[in-house]
């Protein structure tokens, strides 16, 4: 009786040994296995901090600050830093291309407009010297060269050269040969700008007050204190077209020269080139 007693406590205390164990396995592999599960998911977090794959597979970009960029952890790095401010002082602007003031580049010419310029004997191609033929010849056919019987009360008969039907210039004819030039025509004139139907205020800024004198059929000639209209340059003055004097003369006697002028409504009347 006492030893089925003794064996029946033996019994249940192996079964009680052998439920522990179970259970203690049991937490055993629970324990292992939330740890496991921690790993991972450190492990996991841990690479996607660094921009590397999740536990997912998917990529992640790299976070600031993170150890695994280049540079101590928290340091902003190199790559990521905003541009260095630049002083407006040092920035070059583009549409700066030199001086603004440059005469060359924004300066009109005084003779444009000027399709005829006279200098050293000759007016554009023609030159004084010349037959009218050799000047037909160098006009070439953009001009007409008519006869004229009468060109002015004094002057012998000479030729009318247009362009576009237009009277360019007179050529005085000698001997059969081109003495004179002479114009009324703006489209004629001087490199200085100086040409007929110019206002003579204007061509004072150009040349400087003139002396003015009469001369042959009251005609009124002005010469400046640069030389222009004293030599192969004459310049005729008039009050419009036809009108003046532009003068105030002690007499009205050919030579006779002015003692002052009137500016109001005085202009260039005509160029006569010699």
């Amino acid at each position: 009786m006492r030893s089925a007693i003794v064996r029946t406590a033996v019994v249940r205390t192996a079964v009680l040994l052998l439920s522990f164990g179970v259970v203690a396995a049991a937490c055993g592999g629970d324990s292992s296995t939330e740890t496991s599960d921690t790993s991972v998911s450190t492990d996991g977090d841990s690479r996607r901090s660094s921009g590397g794959a999740g536990t997912d597979g998917t990529t992640s970009p790299p976070v600031v600050g993170s150890s695994s960029i280049d540079g101590p952890v928290g340091q902003t790095p190199a790559s990521v830093l905003p541009p260095p401010s630049v002083d407006a002082a040092d920035t070059d602007d583009p549409t700066d291309e030199g001086d603004s003031t440059d005469p060359g580049a924004v300066s009109l010419d005084r003779s444009d407009g000027i399709e005829l310029l006279f200098d050293d004997g000759s007016l554009g191609p023609a030159t004084l010297g010349s037959t009218i033929e050799e000047v037909e010849e160098a006009l070439g056919p953009a001009f007409t060269v008519s006869p004229e019987e009468t060109i002015r009360t004094g002057f012998p008969s000479g030729y009318s050269i247009s362009s576009e039907g237009e009277v360019m210039f007179w050529a005085v004819e000698e001997d059969g040969i081109l003495t004179l030039f002479m114009t009324n025509n703006p489209r004629v004139g001087l490199d200085s700008g100086l040409r007929p139907k110019l206002p003579l205020d204007e061509a004072i800024r150009l040349h400087g007050d003139p002396v003015l004198t009469l001369g042959e059929e009251s005609r009124e000639f002005a010469e400046f204190p640069d030389g222009t209209g004293d030599g192969s340059v004459s310049v005729l003055v008039a009050i419009g077209e036809f009108g003046g004097p532009v003068g105030v003369y002690p007499e009205q006697s050919e030579s006779s020269e002015a003692e002052s002028f009137e500016l109001e409504g005085a202009n260039i009347k005509e160029l006569w080139f010699r």
